[in-house]
């Protein structure tokens, strides 16, 4: 990764635009879902980072100011949004150069 471009944001972005049954958007793409955390961990966390740890995973979202939401009813009843702060926000197809760890 060069300089410059935080790895996590970049990583996280990657990972939650996959595609995965595990990690994916909300309708209106602010936020994202995690529907089963240990396949997250165990199938797609080391695809994207250098570990297979979902506490590693929610530390790192904290670190960069994500917020946990609560879960919204549906077809994932055990899904786990997360937003990020106004500071660390996804936009569009890229993330923004400001999601910086704390």
């Amino acid at each position: 990764m060069g300089k410059g471009k935080p790895r996590f944001p970049f990583s996280l972005y990657q990972m939650v635009d996959s595609g995965s049954n595990e990690i994916g958007w909300s309708s209106d793409g602010a936020s994202f879902w995690v529907n089963n955390p240990e396949g997250l961990a165990s199938r797609v966390i080391p695809n994207f980072f250098d570990h297979a740890s979902y506490p590693s995973f929610t530390r790192s979202l904290n670190a960069h100011g994500f917020l946990k939401l609560t879960p919204r009813r549906g077809p994932t009843t055990s899904s786990i949004a997360a937003s990020p702060s106004s500071s660390a926000r996804l936009a569009g197809s890229t993330l923004t150069g400001t999601a910086r760890r704390r």
